[in-house]
C-alpha cells in the first residue's frame, strides 16, 4: 500500500485546488483524469451550498484501496467539505508512481456515495 505520508500532500494540494476554483491549473497539470474542466465544476457547483477546507487533520480520513495489486498505485476515495462540515459528496483519486520515481494523483470521480 502506498504511505499515508505519499497520499496526504497530493491529496491536500488537490482539494485545496478545488476549493479555491483552480480548475485551470488541475487540467493543465493533468490532475483531472477522466473527468473535463466542466464536470469538475459541475460536480462541485451541483451539490447544495459551498466548498470550503477541511480541518487539518480530516486528510488523515481517507480510504484507500490496493490498486492493480501494485503497492505503488491505489485508489483513495475522501469526502469533501461544504459549509464547514463534511459532506458526502466523495473525491475519487488515484494515485500512481510514474516511471521516475514521482508519485501523481488524478481524479477518477466526483459524486455523491
Amino acid at each position: 500500500m502506498t504511505d499515508k505520508a505519499v497520499i496526504y500532500p497530493l491529496l491536500k494540494g488537490i482539494v485545496e485546488d478545488l476549493t479555491h476554483g483552480k480548475y485551470k491549473e488541475i487540467v493543465d497539470s493533468k490532475r483531472n483524469g477522466r473527468l473535463t474542466k466542466e464536470e469538475i465544476i459541475n460536480a462541485i457547483n451541483e451539490y447544495p451550498g459551498k466548498i470550503c477546507l477541511p480541518p487539518e487533520e480530516s486528510y488523515n480520513n481517507f480510504r484507500q484501496y490496493d490498486y492493480n495489486g501494485n503497492p505503488e498505485e491505489c485508489a483513495v476515495e475522501y469526502d469533501l467539505w461544504f459549509d464547514n462540515k463534511q459532506s458526502d459528496l466523495t473525491l475519487e483519486v488515484e494515485i500512481i508512481k510514474d516511471n521516475g520515481g514521482k508519485y501523481n494523483i488524478c481524479i477518477q470521480g466526483i459524486h455523491v456515495l
